[in-house]
């Protein structure tokens, strides 16, 4: 089963924000503009998976959030 996990940030309403990853993921792991990350079965291994998000709010200000993703079965 593929893993979808939707990212949210808080900012005020009339702000459009965007997410990417800062630094390379895992094989098959993607993230859209909207903050959905996707990652399909056949791509995941058991193990633990540090990510660096990147949080764009498209006026030049930026946060990283730091997310560890655990994955066993």
């Amino acid at each position: 089963k593929a893993l979808s996990y939707q990212v949210k940030a808080s900012v005020s309403a009339e702000t459009n924000i965007s997410y990417s990853f800062a630094q390379a993921p895992p094989p098959g792991l993607t993230i859209n503009p909207d903050g959905r990350l996707m990652w399909p079965a056949e791509n995941m291994l058991p193990g633990q998976y540090p990510l660096k998000l990147l949080i764009s709010n498209g006026q030049g200000s930026k946060n990283m959030q730091n997310i560890l993703l655990d994955i066993s079965w």
